[in-house]
């Protein structure tokens, strides 16, 4: 065995010695280390910057404008919002409307936002009345557009029936029949109403507006029963009726001429053209009221 001290292998490193080819082939073949071959001969299996992980999914379309992208994270706040952390979701929507300058098509887009989640997650409902009221507090143009909206959908429930089966070309008319003849959102639209009516956003004028004209719809579809789409759309008059009088029971005495209401509401219940589930829930609610 040939042992060799320090002192050689110093001399080793300071010397200059030319090394000859049969030693360099044998090293040649020792080496497997990449990082000393020749990059030439290297073949590289994956790409710079990480690029052999896969990219992060993107839900949805990808944002293009200032505005798309306001409304991804207003509905992505709207979606988390709940009692427990109203004030720390209110706080973030602040934020977003500041960066946005509190501009016409932000004031828009989260009011629409906001009423087409109450019609759909009628729970919720009293959650998102109450952010109406914190926004028009923050800015009052929300008030006056939130009112707009409300209108709109008021002037809508006059055309009760033709209006409901005939193809309307206006788009609000469109959205108003998908919500109308929609059993998850029919609720949800009348409690919402009456929400805000409770909350002094809209008036009681509005409130008798609505009231009147569901009854008188109900009434005509009685009057004329011989059309197949007649139990559909008296089902979803008597549904919104008895939602809103039931939303704004504690105040039911202030609706004009509601002992008048309360009398047709149970002839209608006596009707043997409404099914007996619509019946009973006509009766309930005039027995609820009554007592009330």
């Amino acid at each position: 065995m040939i042992t060799y001290d320090s002192n050689t292998f110093k001399k080793l490193k300071n010397g200059d010695y030319e090394l000859g080819d049969h030693v360099k082939e044998i090293i040649s073949k020792l080496v497997t280390k990449p990082c000393l071959v020749v990059r030439n001969h290297y073949k590289r299996h994956h790409k710079p910057k990480n690029g052999w992980r896969l990219k992060r999914p993107v839900i949805g379309n990808p944002v293009k404008t200032d505005m798309e992208k306001f409304e991804r994270n207003m509905n992505s706040l709207l979606n988390k919002l709940t009692n427990d952390n109203f004030d720390i979701i209110f706080i973030k929507i602040k934020g977003e409307l500041v960066k946005s300058n509190c501009s016409e098509n932000s004031v828009n887009c989260i009011v629409k936002n906001i009423f087409d989640k109450s019609i759909l997650q009628p729970s919720y409902c009293p959650v998102y009345v109450r952010l109406y009221i914190e926004l028009i507090g923050y800015n009052s143009v929300f008030h006056g557009e939130i009112k707009k909206i409300c209108d709109d959908y008021f002037g809508m429930i006059k055309y009760y029936k033709e209006q409901l089966i005939e193809e309307v070309k206006d788009q609000n008319y469109d959205s108003f029949c998908l919500i109308i003849k929609n059993k998850n959102k029919k609720k949800g639209f009348s409690q919402f109403v009456g929400e805000l009516y409770l909350s002094e956003v809209l008036s009681l004028d509005q409130m008798n507006t609505c009231v009147s004209v569901l009854v008188y719809n109900i009434g005509k579809i009685l009057e004329d029963t011989s059309s197949s789409v007649s139990c559909t759309i008296l089902e979803n008059n008597i549904l919104c009726l008895c939602q809103l009088l039931d939303t704004i029971s504690v105040d039911i005495g202030k609706i004009n001429n509601i002992d008048s209401y309360l009398q047709e509401i149970t002839l209608f219940s006596e009707n043997a053209f409404i099914i007996k589930r619509l019946q009973f829930k006509l009766i309930d609610l005039v027995y609820k009221l009554k007592n009330r």
